[in-house]
């Protein structure tokens, strides 16, 4: 079994890149959630089941994702403010309590969140400031004290954890903070609290005659603020090869190959709830965005190709009943595709020539 004081200090952010430091998250939130709990004055029992975590480098010049203004424990402006342990601190704020582990040497800070937790009745907390009260409220400084220890203790549970972006931040620019950077217990779902996902706007060009559809963009394409983002997700690949052409790279090459063929990219839902960042079968309280008067506005889309059979199922036959309805946009064909995303190669459609020969319907 991995204690958490080992995981902790084995953690190197300046080994990481912002892709691979998810992973090392990933690590320590296993051991945070089935690896032991934290035992108040040897009768309370709390057990973490959602954190966020947090990293600031120090160093002269850092790269941005690496420079995480929402951590609160770091130097700010001319004022020194000391390094905490690496092997993990308890750090008290206005928001909750942090758990630390800081490298001087490294010129690096980085913490985690208890956003929820389970105390030993059963209860599940989703106000992360209330573990002030149930670490250190109840207790007194007279007698033995106060004394809050991490217990090891490898659990039998079900390992299953979902990642997710972090709760109610904002970032410089006052927009929603899309680091994935959350991770909680798939088994507390239900109890825990979950941020609106807000989408994009449409990906639009000059005279556009194909509407790609998805659902909503996932965590990677959140983070990076652009539509299929993931290297996990074919649609790239599948474009350029049906017009035999090399598949573009970076986002100003995708963007110019979509105007050249006259493709633009939007998505079903303006907004939703998705605790899992990435899951669309998550989704609830989705607000749509308003497709036929779009449609309306760009009367030059012939053809809206629902990226995904589920997704055709859920809102695309009723966006083709829609146009029919519709004389100015009944000849407008809704195509159900197969799903472009790597999560697909599963149900039969990891092969891209069959996958392509699908997708070849839409320039017809």
């Amino acid at each position: 079994m991995t204690r958490l004081e080992e995981v902790l200090t084995q953690f190197n952010a300046r080994e990481a890149n912002e892709k691979t430091i998810i992973k090392e998250f990933r690590k320590i939130a296993e051991v945070v959630f089935w690896g032991g709990y934290f035992l108040v004055n040897k009768k309370t029992r709390i057990y973490p089941v959602d954190i966020e975590f947090y990293l600031y480098g120090e160093k002269a010049r850092e790269e941005a994702w690496m420079q995480d203004k929402k951590m609160i424990h770091r130097k700010t402006g001319k004022y020194d403010v000391p390094y905490f342990p690496n092997k993990g601190s308890l750090y008290p704020h206005t928001f909750g309590i942090d758990v630390t582990f800081e490298n001087p040497d490294k010129e690096y800070r980085a913490s985690f969140l208890i956003r929820s937790y389970r105390r030993d009745n059963g209860k599940v907390e989703t106000h992360p400031s209330y573990l002030w009260e149930d670490m250190f409220g109840e207790q007194s400084f007279s007698g033995e004290g106060l004394r809050v220890i991490w217990k090891d203790e490898e659990s039998t549970e079900p390992k299953e954890i979902i990642q997710s972006t972090r709760l109610n931040l904002k970032d410089e620019k006052k927009e929603q903070d899309l680091k994935p950077w959350r991770f909680y217990k798939k088994s507390e779902q239900k109890n825990l609290e979950f941020a609106r996902t807000f989408g994009f706007p449409p990906l639009m060009c000059d005279e556009p005659k194909i509407l790609i559809l998805g659902t909503l963009p996932g965590g990677e394409s959140l983070a990076h603020k652009q539509y299929y983002y993931s290297n996990s997700n074919r649609i790239w690949e599948v474009l350029s090869r049906l017009k035999g052409e090399q598949m573009p790279i970076g986002y100003e090459q995708k963007q110019a190959f979509l105007s050249k063929h006259h493709i633009a990219l939007w998505d079903y839902y303006q907004s939703a709830i998705r605790p899992d960042s990435s899951n669309d079968k998550d989704i609830r309280d989705g607000k749509p965005n308003d497709i036929l008067g779009f449609m309306a506005k760009h009367p030059s889309i012939n053809v809206v190709a629902i990226n995904g059979f589920g997704k055709y199922d859920d809102f695309g036959v009723q966006i083709e009943r829609d146009l029919k309805k519709n004389p100015a946009l009944a000849n407008v064909k809704v195509l159900r595709l197969p799903e472009t995303s790597g999560s697909n190669k599963n149900y039969g459609w990891g092969d891209l020539d069959k996958l392509s020969a699908e997708w070849e319907q839409i320039f017809d």
